[in-house]
């Protein structure tokens, strides 16, 4: 008759289960295929090649790789183990730093939340208004600046209706130019028509519709009525006349324009 129990002495050692697998990583699929060139080439080239050796060539065939590619990840994954089969970081060493100034940033940022349509061309000239040509950027770092720090604030504008039909938008086209003729007639202004299907008449005043549309009347929110309509439109002109560049004017304002032309004009020219 027997007695007692048999005793099992077990060794628990801190993460067992990573050190099981060799390695607590997940590697990549380029590091795992590196891995298997290597154990083709300990496990399975000594057995296929004539000499009874390790052969890397005929490993590099069977894979179809470049010698110098074997031997630089066999040498990497000698020195550094499996980690060493990982792609390094193509980062370089010493990176480019933004050259411009947080001053000039912290401009091109409040020029652009209250001018969100205003490209790196118009902000340009306007920081030459305040500062030396020396501390201002060119239009393409101006340009990076804004995507580096995403100084994008369209997100107020009203969003675009979808289209409709053809026969609906004109129905709403006639309608609405019935009532604006009989609001014109009222308020005894005096409406002046171009020529049916000819915009080429008049495309400075589409352009000028076209700005005031996008930099002005899109950021208008709630009813508003006339008068208030007509204060935003008189704010947003006096800037479009002082303010905002424009690139036809070699990038002056208009009043900039004319007090130029009228101080290298010959003939004096009077204006209210």
């Amino acid at each position: 008759m027997r007695t007692g129990c048999p005793m099992h002495i077990v060794t628990v050692l801190p993460r067992q289960k990573q050190l099981g697998k060799g390695h607590s990583k997940r590697l990549s699929r380029k590091a795992r295929h590196r891995l298997e060139i290597i154990d083709w080439y300990n496990q399975v080239s000594e057995r296929k090649s004539q000499s009874g050796l390790k052969d890397a060539s005929l490993t590099c065939r069977h894979f179809g790789i470049e010698r110098s590619y074997f031997y630089r990840w066999y040498g990497r994954f000698k020195k550094h183990g499996i980690a060493g089969l990982e792609n390094r970081t193509s980062r370089p060493k010493r990176v480019r730093r933004e050259a411009v100034g947080s001053e000039i940033v912290e401009e091109i940022r409040r020029i652009r939340q209250k001018n969100p349509t205003y490209s790196a061309k118009k902000i340009r000239p306007i920081l030459l208004r305040y500062y030396e040509e020396h501390e201002v950027p060119c239009r393409s770092t101006i340009s990076n600046v804004i995507k580096r720090h995403n100084f994008f604030f369209r997100a107020d504008t009203k969003p675009f209706k979808r289209r409709s039909k053809s026969g609906v938008r004109a129905f709403e086209r006639r309608r609405v130019k019935g009532k604006a003729e009989l609001w014109l007639r009222n308020e005894n202004i005096t409406q002046l028509w171009t020529r049916p299907r000819t915009p080429k008449d008049k495309p400075c005043v589409e352009r000028m519709i076209g700005t005031l549309q996008t930099e002005c009347l899109d950021y208008l929110i709630g009813p508003m009525s006339v008068s208030e309509l007509q204060a935003e439109i008189d704010s947003w002109l006096k800037k479009y006349h002082s303010y905002r560049p424009h690139e036809s004017l070699g990038f002056l304002t208009p009043h900039e324009f004319l007090n130029n032309f009228m101080s290298h004009s010959s003939t004096a020219v009077s204006l209210s």
